[in-house]
């Protein structure tokens, strides 16, 4: 079975640092990961889940990225997207893009299927708390249910 180490440097080109080596020993407990912009927080969260699932290893089957701005939302949709390419997952996990206007909008993640859910604070949290923004009210249920079960939350929060 190939290791987080391997299997970091093989999806991401870099070797793995020792905090995210350190995450990665228990990656889907609550953790406060401080770290400056380009260290790669988000591989650093992202590649554990990808590793468990292409191992066979227990992960949720949802992880949702919530984050501040559209800009930071599109950013992280695109790393998503080619480390999921470099890691041959494509077919295995679905990628949504939450954010106003955006047609991901009207998709629902599947609930057997292992979904990847970047998207900005309003539209997430809305969703976790039964609220739904930009979504039909009679959706609103389906989004409470898979955001608050089985779901991996990462926040990432402006200074």
């Amino acid at each position: 079975m190939i290791t987080l180490s391997e299997f970091f440097l093989a999806v991401t080109g870099n070797e793995i640092l020792p905090y995210q080596a350190r995450f990665g020993s228990s990656p889907f407990t609550t953790t406060l990961l401080k770290a400056p912009t380009g260290l790669g927080k988000t591989e650093t969260v992202l590649i554990p889940w990808l590793h468990a699932i292409a191992t066979g290893t227990s992960a949720p089957r949802r992880l949702a990225f919530t984050l501040p701005r559209r800009n930071l939302t599109e950013q992280v949709a695109d790393v998503v997207r080619k480390r999921l390419e470099r890691a041959e997952l494509k077919d295995k996990v679905d990628v949504l893009e939450l954010m106003g206007g955006r047609s991901d909008n009207r998709e629902t993640p599947s609930p057997d299927r292992h979904t990847i859910l970047v998207g900005t604070q309003d539209v997430l949290l809305s969703r976790a708390v039964n609220r739904g923004y930009a979504r039909n009210p009679f959706r609103w249920p389906i989004d409470f249910a898979l955001l608050n079960n089985d779901c991996l939350w990462v926040f990432e929060v402006d200074r």
